[in-house]
């Protein structure tokens, strides 16, 4: 488990009420044996290494039985249904400020394949202005796999376990947030989740103070929303 579902792990027992997917990390020799080996009749995999038509820097399992509608950052190029994140864990510059400097770069490359994503949702029309629209234009043919490629490309220029910290680089927050003793990554325990066992890192504690600090603490009630509220599922008939 990951962020927010490794928050939901430790403090909800299972799902944040308010959460909206499950986010899975782990290290990258893992990550990409998964990937190249992975079979189902149902739950279908997109990775960026692979499939050109995924936009993201990271894998998702989805299941095609339901369809998804995302107005403002379409993931893909293609119909997906609801999905799972898949993250690889990567090494970090045992150096803090050289990890840093890494970490600011792959989130300007990745700030720029948000903004392609965004304008492939967007639309042109009358009701905006000469320049609004020119700007939309631009937007639309930014590379925006090219720029996920340079992030999955930099996130993975480091070895897991040939440093002293691993990171995820693929989707990211804030600087230092993701800069990890390697030792809270050794090995897996499980813990309880709803109504089964899942596994996390042995860790976790430490990872989740590194990023989020009191990660007990409930965040405001205001706060308790979805990642994005413009998402629709659809149940449909592949029959």
């Amino acid at each position: 488990m990951q962020d927010g579902s490794l928050i939901g792990t430790a403090r909800h027992k299972g799902f944040i009420p308010w959460d909206d997917d499950v986010d899975l990390v782990m290290p990258r020799p893992d990550y990409v044996r998964f990937c190249k080996s992975y079979r189902s009749d149902r739950y279908k995999l997109l990775y960026p290494e692979r499939d050109k038509e995924c936009l993201v820097a990271f894998a998702r399992v989805y299941d095609d039985t339901i369809t998804v509608t995302r107005t403002v950052q379409p993931w893909c190029n293609r119909t997906v249904g609801v999905w799972i994140d898949i993250f690889p864990a990567d090494g970090a510059y045992d150096d803090i400020n050289r990890h840093n400097r890494a970490y600011t770069q792959s989130r300007n490359l990745l700030v720029r394949s948000w903004r392609g994503r965004l304008a492939i949702a967007d639309t042109f029309s009358t009701n905006k202005s000469f320049t609004n629209n020119l700007k939309l234009l631009v937007r639309k043919m930014m590379p925006t796999r090219f720029f996920v490629s340079r992030v999955c490309q930099r996130a993975s220029r480091i070895p897991f376990g040939s440093t002293k910290f691993w990171t995820q680089m693929t989707s990211m927050e804030d600087n230092s947030k993701e800069h990890h003793r390697i030792e809270t990554f050794e090995y897996c325990i499980t813990m309880p989740f709803e109504d089964t066992e899942v596994l996390v890192m042995n860790g976790w504690e430490e990872v989740l103070r590194d990023k989020y600090n009191d990660y007990m603490q409930l965040p405001p009630v205001e706060s308790r929303i979805p990642h994005s509220t413009s998402t629709k599922f659809y149940w449909v008939d592949n029959k």
